[in-house]
């Protein structure tokens, strides 16, 4: 693994994204959507007394969970509800908690994620990095895999 082994966060008004080489948390709520990656590997999210494993997924606003990632980096990122992927990507949750998105994430996504975590990103290449992140659920004919 190449990764600087720090966490680092990038605020922007419509977005942040939360990297950390290893992850153990406990439980959350955020009023933003977010899009979690393995960027190595599986990682774990549980809520409602369900845990699901998985690369990727898609978490919708206000669901309570709590993340375990011993063993992959894991990248985070959390769109505003002023952010106009916002309501797209509650479309795609269409009223479930937690939607798998590995088949959604193509390997340029993925790669973007991953070379992120290399922490010599600058502010412009991260946000672009996460402009494709937020595309890639919506670039081919997707439903995603209910958890």
């Amino acid at each position: 693994m190449s990764h600087a082994h720090i966490s680092s966060l990038s605020i922007w008004r419509d977005r942040f994204i939360y990297m950390s080489p290893y992850f153990l948390g406990e439980q959350s709520c955020r009023p933003s959507t977010v899009i979690l990656i393995g960027t190595d590997g599986d990682f774990e999210v549980e809520s409602s007394g369900h845990k699901h494993s998985g690369r990727a997924f898609l978490i919708g606003s206000n669901v309570a969970r709590t993340l375990s990632a011993n063993n992959t980096c894991l990248y985070s990122l959390n769109v505003d509800p002023i952010n106009p992927y916002a309501r797209k990507l509650r479309e795609i949750l269409d009223g479930r908690d937690i939607l798998d998105l590995q088949s959604r994430l193509n390997e340029t996504a993925q790669q973007h994620a991953y070379d992120s975590m290399s922490g010599k990103r600058t502010c412009h290449e991260l946000r672009h990095s996460s402009e494709v992140i937020l595309q890639a659920p919506f670039s081919g004919n997707y439903w995603g895999t209910t958890t």
